[in-house]
């Protein structure tokens, strides 16, 4: 194909098309999509729109090469395997978008760069989850109240990062004992039942933030300046409160880590208690039952069990 054929964006079509693919994702999937639009536009030098523009206004080869590169270069930043992965899939569902609008005849080819996903799904586990929780409620004031709820939240049911901050309080249905979640790809909330501690702990926090409409959990600021108070906490916020929690408990902990120990403990009762592993799926909402196996796996531990088979096998010489 000539380059003849190949159409140009203008100027008002790349604004457009950024905005249909944008257009009606999830907060945290607009912020992490935009850095990641903005970053291959960086590695393209030019801004996002004049860098998209010339991308697409290329044949397919050229393409293709240009992402190549930017994926030898993610790699070369020494970025997780996961990063590199999100990147490349914006930069494919972006192309595949102008593709079905006719903007190009081309698709990127670039595949992913292998990687293991879940290599830990244990998490910092319940007696860390217990520490924190005792900690986050020792100073007994508004902070403590506020991270005891979302913690509980947080680990009760296995929410995500982006679950959390997402949740306000027309989400709560404490009369039904249950609460609307926003899930990872998901159109419309799921509505999830709440243990009685997490809904006392929620309760607690709700006499201290009041029910005025808004986000569920909201920024403090610093103790002695509230003028800093009252935002939607961000992805940060979160991280740094469960990670400071973590330090002073003597573990590393991050988040998701927290949502691992809920799964994995959701594993071993539902093993305990004759529950199905496709039942446990209620509880992590995985869209993939594979994802699962990989927690079932971990806690069973095959693996040490047949290396202390073989081990058993030699007898030490005297």
């Amino acid at each position: 194909m000539s380059d003849a054929l190949i159409p140009t964006l203008d100027r008002t079509s790349v604004p457009d098309l950024i905005h249909t693919f944008l257009d009606g994702r999830s907060p945290s999937t607009l912020i992490a999509y935009g850095r990641d639009l903005d970053d291959f536009a960086r590695f393209l030098t030019g801004s996002r729109q004049e860098a998209i523009g010339r991308f697409f206004a290329q044949p397919a080869p050229a393409a293709n090469a240009d992402v190549l590169r930017y994926r030898h270069d993610l790699a070369a930043r020494h970025l997780a395997p996961a990063t590199v992965n999100r990147r490349l899939a914006a930069i494919r569902s972006l192309t595949k978008l102008a593709r079905l609008l006719g903007v190009v005849p081309w698709a990127i080819e670039v595949q992913d760069v292998p990687h293991e996903s879940l290599r830990d799904t244990r998490g910092p586990g319940v007696e860390t989850v217990a520490e924190m929780l005792r900690l986050a409620a020792a100073p007994r004031d508004s902070y403590a109240a506020r991270n005891v709820a979302m913690l509980r939240v947080m680990f009760d049911l296995a929410l995500r990062v982006s679950e959390v901050r997402q949740l306000d309080v027309a989400d709560l249905e404490l009369d039904r004992g249950a609460l609307w979640v926003s899930g990872k790809g998901q159109a419309e909330k799921q509505l999830l039942s709440l243990p009685e501690t997490t809904q006392a702990a929620i309760r607690a926090w709700l006499r201290v933030r009041r029910t005025a409409p808004g986000p569920l959990f909201l920024t403090l600021g610093p103790r002695r300046n509230r003028q800093r108070s009252g935002r939607r906490f961000t992805a940060r916020g979160i991280y740094r409160i469960v990670s400071e929690l973590g330090q002073h408990a003597g573990v590393k902990v991050w988040p998701h880590g927290l949502r691992h120990t809920a799964i994995t403990s959701a594993v071993e009762a539902a093993q305990e208690h004759g529950v199905t592993l496709d039942e446990v799926r209620q509880f992590s909402r995985h869209k993939n039952i594979n994802t699962l196996l990989v927690y079932r796996d971990r806690v069973r531990d095959v693996q040490g069990q047949l290396a202390t088979l073989v081990a058993n096998t030699v007898k030490e010489s005297a």
